[in-house]
């Protein structure tokens, strides 16, 4: 049997749907005993290892975004109904299909457009679908998930049974290492114009990220007369007038921190691993996360990292001397000045092979296979 797999997230390797595919089908490709794989693309221009095969699918030109990727999901279920019908097929992200196929896995990362509803927006077509989406949750044949938080919020915001919720952890792939952080960070600091030492935070900017949060603690070090390291915040940087984003420019001129803080905006996908190399302390106060990919890393690259003990955050950073109180600025200043005179150790918790492509690979078709006829 065929396992087929939905490749229209790779268009985006700079955010967490993009990267959760890319490093699934990065893995499947070493992966020796698994099924024969066929990824469905949106584009030639994106690149599958060998070993995976491919099928570019065209879809007429459509300049609404949430239009074009609804009307993928439509061409993917004829596409698998006339070609593929007796196939596995995995959606790397939610999705709603007209024909639902007989073996249908779907991966959903978290709840936050239920916890946070301003994520949904005010388009109408865009409420539908995600109203459609979360009904195709409770019809799919698995639901995979990233983490033991995400299933919990699954099963109670969406109504999934227990039983068809799997949790298969995100992986690291393995330019994510130590010694090609600590190679490569003198280029990309040089690329991006960062200071010689910096404390990271890399991400979006919206709201839940929770920005302002590590903006005050920060603030209140350096009014004490405190020195510390500039603070770095790369990423995209959000459209002015985002529903669910905030001036960041206005806070930072606000808090009078504009000589303090480094924006290089997005970085370049294999820059990442320097980024985090090059960087004393990776901070990250989101106030919710479906699993939190930027921690799992940074520490990979071997930078301390601090992060909010919320949501899925304590499942990646197992250490909770490396945690803070959501909310909580006293114990982030505590936690930032500690490191200020004295940089951290690597989290000492952090065990690499959890979170290896191999053991990703391992996981993910010891769930497939149970799907599959013998």
């Amino acid at each position: 049997m065929k396992l087929v797999i939905d490749g229209w997230t790779l268009q985006r390797d700079d955010v967490g749907l993009g990267v959760y595919s890319r490093r699934l089908i990065d893995a499947l490709s070493t992966a020796a005993d698994r099924p024969s794989t066929l990824v469905l693309l949106p584009n030639d221009e994106i690149v599958t290892p060998a070993g995976i095969e491919r099928l570019v699918l065209k879809l007429p030109a459509i300049a609404n975004e949430t239009l074009r990727e609804f009307a993928w999901q439509q061409f993917v279920a004829l596409t698998l109904r006339l070609r593929f019908r007796d196939s596995a097929f995995h959606s790397p992200s939610e999705c709603w299909l007209i024909v639902r196929p007989r073996i249908c896995v779907v991966t959903c990362h978290d709840c936050i457009p239920v916890v946070f509803a301003c994520y949904t927006g005010r388009n109408p077509l865009r409420r539908a679908l995600f109203s459609l989406r979360q009904k195709f949750l409770r019809q799919a044949s698995l639901v995979l998930t990233v983490s033991e938080h995400a299933r919990n919020e699954i099963i109670h915001h969406y109504r999934v049974s227990k039983a068809r919720v799997r949790v298969l952890s995100n992986c690291v792939s393995d330019d994510f290492r130590v010694d090609h952080a600590e190679t490569t960070a003198p280029l990309v600091r040089e690329k991006y114009g960062l200071p010689s030492e910096y404390w990271l935070y890399i991400g979006g900017f919206d709201t839940r990220k929770n920005i302002p949060f590590l903006l005050d603690a920060y603030k209140s070090l350096r009014d004490r007369g405190i020195s510390l390291p500039k603070l770095v915040l790369a990423g995209r940087q959000p459209r002015l007038g985002q529903v669910n984003s905030f001036d960041l420019s206005d806070q930072i001129n606000a808090k009078s921190l504009v000589n303090s803080i480094v924006l290089p905006g997005r970085i370049d996908r294999e820059d990442l691993p320097g980024l985090y190399g090059g960087a004393n302390l990776f901070v990250y106060p989101s106030l919710l996360e479906g699993f939190g990919l930027p921690p799992l890393e940074a520490m990979a690259c071997g930078c301390p990292t601090l992060v909010a003990d919320n949501s899925s955050l304590p499942e990646v950073v197992g250490d909770s001397d490396y945690r803070f109180p959501t909310g909580d600025t006293g114990r982030l200043e505590e936690l930032l000045h500690n490191a200020a005179l004295k940089p951290l150790r690597m989290n000492p918790g952090f065990d690499r092979h959890a979170f290896s492509s191999p053991q990703f690979a391992a996981g993910y078709l010891d769930i497939i296979r149970t799907l599959l006829p013998d």
